[in-house]
């Protein structure tokens, strides 16, 4: 359908291109974010990069008009570099994008904020993932800023976007030694969650259990064993709840649980409990195995 659709614009355009540009670059945003969704990442990135080079020709133009949609294929963009590891051209991406986005919520916070928000998060995300933690943090709390404030007008859009802020600035204060903090950050995010998958359980469970798992990995590692035994089995329980009825998604998280579980069992000298844990575990991977071998 994109394809089709794409063959029928780009002839537009080629006979009226101020009409028509930017539906030719709208379908090749539409085309590239299915390719991204399917792992064809060159094809994606082909796509993006054409229609940024239409965007900003049209921004150049039309810059009030364009420019959100130039900063928006930036971050797209940046996105598919930071999945394939081409972490020096998703940074230089993400803060051409967060420079455009500063500089429109300047302008017009209301509409522009959470794309700036979302775009400090991403960046904040990739500092991380490349051990920039000093860099990360700020990313990380400004965004938190926005998201809180958006959140207080509109809980329903922006309190999962909170939870997920908070816990990417805990992941970070943890693989920095600062216990305290990541428990305080992974706390809110529990509570934001719970009550979330309280009106929505469906949609939310698979985050709350999530929580838990990162809650007990804290606790392990600083020795907290009878907590973090405890939101295990929470943790284990939805997860073992979710995998009933969709087994290739959440036996994997059944199988790390079972694994994490029994390691605190052995380093609290509980060998009979631990075994269990880890005999479950191997047969879920085992049979995953055979499914899929790679």
């Amino acid at each position: 359908m994109y394809q089709e659709a794409l063959e029928i614009y780009r002839r537009l355009a080629a006979a009226n291109p101020q009409a028509y540009e930017s539906d030719v670059a709208q379908t090749l945003t539409g085309l590239a974010n299915l390719y991204c969704g399917n792992k064809h990442f060159s094809e994606a990135e082909q796509m993006y990069q054409e229609a940024l080079e239409i965007y900003r020709r049209l921004a150049a133009a039309n810059p009030q008009v364009h420019e959100p949609d130039v900063a928006l294929t930036l971050n797209n963009l940046a996105n598919l570099y930071c999945i394939t590891q081409r972490f020096s051209e998703a940074e230089a991406m993400y803060q051409e994008a967060l420079e455009i986005r500063r500089r429109l919520a300047a302008a017009n916070p209301q509409t522009y904020e959470p794309d700036m928000a979302q775009t400090l998060y991403n960046l904040a995300y990739l500092y991380w993932e490349t051990k920039r933690f000093p860099e990360a943090e700020p990313m990380y709390q400004k965004a938190l800023e926005i998201f809180r404030r958006l959140a207080a007008a509109n809980p329903q859009t922006y309190e999962p976007v909170v939870a997920s802020t908070l816990t990417g600035l805990a992941i970070l204060y943890k693989n920095t030694q600062r216990f305290t903090e990541a428990e305080a950050m992974y706390k809110e995010a529990l509570e934001i969650r719970r009550r979330l998958a309280t009106a929505n359980p469906q949609k939310y469970e698979p985050d709350v259990a999530d929580a838990l798992y990162n809650m007990a990995i804290l606790y392990s590692d600083t020795k907290r064993y009878p907590e973090a035994e405890v939101i295990y089995k929470e943790a284990l329980e939805i997860y073992r709840r979710l995998a009933a009825d969709n087994p290739p998604a959440y036996e994997p998280d059944v199988a790390m649980t079972l694994v994490n579980a029994g390691m605190l069992y052995l380093n609290t000298e509980r060998n009979a409990d631990a075994i269990p844990q880890f005999e479950e575990a191997l047969e879920i991977y085992r049979r995953a195995a055979k499914e899929y071998p790679a």
